[in-house]
């Protein structure tokens, strides 16, 4: 690895070297590694927020992957798709059933547009709103 940076870096200069020079270049780099890599590890810990952005790397990440958005939009919000999903099948029974008696008694088209939108919005509310005020952690 070190003879493929140093062709890169000075490639006139690495290549000029004779063997023995670039064995001990070597033998010495290998030999300094685990302390230059514990300190430069040190350092990226206190300064993470410097070296690394996360918000930039998750953006960037979904952004890219959309089966990675859709993977976490459906694995974190599990729990909650399925409340919506049985609630709102317990709603639509009971809400769909009252539409169907009363259209069936007043077939006067404006009163049950209206309680359509009515009960629709008996829904949304039943299932958007917050009733437990349970905090998100």
């Amino acid at each position: 690895m070190m003879e493929a940076i140093a062709l890169v870096q000075y490639p006139g200069l690495w290549s000029a070297l004779p063997d023995t020079v670039k064995a001990e270049a070597i033998r010495k780099a290998a030999e300094d590694a685990p302390v230059t890599i514990k300190a430069m590890m040190t350092d990226i810990k206190r300064n993470i927020g410097t070296v690394f952005d996360l918000k930039h790397m998750v953006v960037t990440a979904f952004t890219t992957d959309k089966a990675l958005l859709n993977y976490m939009f459906l694995k974190c919000g599990e729990k909650e798709l399925n409340y919506i999903k049985v609630l709102g099948a317990y709603i639509g029974f009971v809400l769909g059933s009252l539409q169907m008696i009363v259209w069936i008694f007043y077939r006067v088209f404006n009163y049950y547009r209206l309680l359509c939108y009515i009960l629709h919005c008996i829904a949304f509310h039943c299932i958007f709103d917050d009733v437990l005020n349970t905090p998100v952690p």
